[in-house]
């Protein structure tokens, strides 16, 4: 179980705290006070802070993490067309939802605050600790980290953002009033964050406390791994308003954020650095087997020297955050019989893009692991069991009037995330607050961008840290444990491989901005959706089932659980009529279904129904639509210091 219990403290701002036994027991001052920073303890509660404020309502606990950001792209997708559709569909106008109009409770208004807490806190730090101390130094470092990535995060939604890397002078009214700047700066100052807070933060089985071997709290790693990914997208292409003017730009241009090649160069090589370091102490961390990567996360496992994971975000068991009620299979119709099912709904926002489905290799152990089709339900099998003769062959060891647990087939336009699911919980799931660790970085992904930055022939630029980590190999080890063969590294290779390996992670979206082939790739995938309709109209999908009673919760009361055995028909090649295999003699039958189904229309896979971007809708808007707009609550109290661009 996680040995990190955040919840609200009462520090700065006015935010209150009950203790807890895992966590800080002593009663917290004002973060204003000085003697604050003299005491490790006291220090650590001003962090713990900026933490419970990522479990808040309206931001990462059921927004952030859930669905808002990230999606759309060639390869996942939201299914909601309420308010997380709203923001994923890149819509023509501005919208407006329960995260745009809650005057200050929304994502902009809670990351100023942590970026003030964290400016307070670096200030008292650098000021009145004793940083010769190593607890004091890992405490500077972790403030830094946690800047750096909300920076990073900003600028993913937002693009150009305030800048304010010093705490608000309270003596002048109007220091409050921060102007937005060119993200360059943002993007410079992540950078030095992040590589001084690598330089404090010993690795994870040194830091010093709770924070010792836990991913839940950054270290040496996290923080080059970070530095890492925000110098790739640093390096790499961005939209951005043809002209950094204050009030707004009208034209919107894809460029890279450095012009020139030089800085980019030294950004590849500052991130294979940064990689490489992560490599040669910790390679470890490579898990032999896809699936165990997602069962340790949602078994609540935090030790960094068993996990792939470098960093998550904290949430606390089963009272704060909705990572899996968002991002696992619908299981709502199996409350009190799926295994830690108990109750509340299950909103799985998270979908994999119909043509993607067909792109995985039929060899490649992570396509049943990322995706899903089916959603838990129970029942006597009405889905599958045509009739009462033929049920126990589709369902061993059961009747046809026994009540099962049993995964219900899904169409092809709601093919689950499958990384997160119920029933890998140590734990009861009670209510839609499940607690599961939102993840940021995993092993894996220093793999592949150690393996981008040095050999990928980016702007020609080539670059060796070293003979002890060859980037051909992180390549090609991502590639074996998913049970395929080498291929030659290129570019190309690698934002194939990122697809495969990344889907429903929260990556997709600024991997393809920072290669410059976003708009390209969604009109693409635009593309190939609609022509699977005509290709695939008549293709039967073919599902075999096997009893595993494991599955169900011990006080469940149906007879039988129930999980796919195989999947036949969703890779391009499989053909084959397996119904001819339903003999007398078969142990278990072949399920046959069309999963293109067509809507009331006769519309099947059309691209609007596919949130990519609205029917009809003028596909040039993309590069507009990529980033959200500031809101409008947010613009009105910024004294001119706001602005949009894009045509907001």
């Amino acid at each position: 179980m996680k040995q990190l219990k955040y919840i609200v403290i009462s520090v700065m701002f006015a935010m209150g705290m009950t203790s807890c036994e895992d966590f800080f027991d002593t009663k917290t001052p004002s973060a204003m006070d000085t003697q604050v920073y003299n005491s490790a303890s006291m220090t650590e509660q001003v962090i713990a802070s900026v933490y419970n404020e990522f479990a808040t309502d309206r931001f990462y606990r059921n927004r952030l993490a859930c669905g808002y950001m990230g999606l759309n792209t060639d390869i996942e997708y939201c299914t909601k067309s309420g308010n997380q559709g709203t923001w994923t569909k890149y819509a023509g106008t501005p919208v407006n939802s329960d995260i745009s109009q809650s005057a200050g409770k929304d994502p902009w208004g809670l990351f100023s605050v942590n970026i003030e807490r964290l400016n307070v806190a670096i200030d008292g730090i650098r000021t009145l600790s004793d940083l010769n101390k190593k607890e004091f130094q890992y405490y500077l470092g972790e403030c830094l980290f946690l800047r750096a990535f909300i920076y990073l995060e900003q600028l993913k939604l937002w693009g150009d953002v305030p800048a304010s890397f010093e705490p608000l002078d309270v003596t002048d009214p109007n220091a409050i009033y921060v102007e937005k700047v060119d993200r360059n700066i943002v993007f410079e100052q992540i950078r030095k964050d992040l590589k001084e807070a690598a330089d404090l933060m010993p690795w994870s089985q040194e830091c010093p406390g709770m924070a010792q071997n836990n991913i839940c709290r950054p270290s040496k790693g996290s923080a080059l791994g970070l530095l890492a990914r925000a110098n790739l997208l640093y390096a790499g292409k961005a939209i951005r308003p043809a002209q950094f003017i204050k009030g707004g730009c009208a034209e919107t241009v894809v460029k890279y954020n450095v012009e020139d090649p030089a800085i980019r160069q030294e950004l590849y090589k500052e991130a294979a650095d940064a990689c490489a370091q992560i490599i040669n102490h910790d390679d470890a961390k490579f898990k032999p087997e896809f699936i165990n990567i997602f069962k340790d996360l949602c078994e609540d496992k935090t030790s960094y020297s068993d996990t792939e994971y470098l960093w998550v975000m904290p949430f606390n068991d089963g009272s704060r955050g909705q990572f899996l009620n968002y991002n696992s299979p619908k299981s709502t119709g199996a409350n009190g019989q799926l295994k830690n099912q108990k109750t509340g709904s299950t909103n799985s926002v998270q979908a994999v893009v119909p043509s993607f489905v067909f792109k995985y290799d039929p060899q490649d152990k992570r396509k049943w692991v990322t995706i899903a089709p089916f959603e838990w339900v129970q029942g006597t099998g009405d889905d599958y069991s045509k009739t009462a003769e033929t049920c126990e062959k589709y369902f061993p060891e059961s009747t046809a009037s026994d009540k099962k647990l049993y995964p219900k087939k899904r169409t092809i336009e709601g093919l689950y995330l499958g990384k997160y699911r119920v029933e890998w919980l140590n734990r009861e799931r009670g209510g839609n607050d499940d607690g599961v660790d939102f993840p940021i970085i995993r092993y894996t992904d220093v793999l592949l961008m150690y393996a981008e930055a040095c050999a990928a022939n980016i702007d020609g630029f080539t670059y060796d840290a070293g003979a002890t980590v060859s980037p051909q190999a992180c390549l090609d080890k991502v590639r074996t444990r998913a049970g395929l063969t080498p291929v030659t590294l290129t570019l190309e290779a690698l934002q194939d491989e990122r697809a495969f390996e990344f889907c429903g992670e929260y990556i997709r979206k600024w991997d393809l901005m920072r290669w410059g082939i976003w708009k390209e790739k969604m009109i693409a995938t635009q593309a190939e959706c609609v022509a699977m309709g005509d290709t695939y109209a008549s293709k039967e999908i073919f599902y075999k089932l096997k009893l595993n009673d494991d599955l169900k919760d011990p006080k469940a009361t149906v007879v039988h659980a129930y999980e796919f055995e195989e999947i036949y028909g969703l890779h391009a090649s499989e053909t084959e009529d397996k119904s001819a295999l339903n003999t007398e003699e078969a142990s278990v039958w072949w399920y046959s279904s069309n999963i293109f189904v067509s809507d009331s229309e006769g519309n099947l896979l059309k691209s609007y129904k596919l949130y990519n971007y609205e029917n009809n809708y003028n596909e040039n808007k993309l590069n507009e639509r990529f980033f959200w707009p500031i809101f409008q609550n947010n613009l009105g109290s910024s004294n001119g210091s706001l602005w949009n661009d894009y045509g907001y």
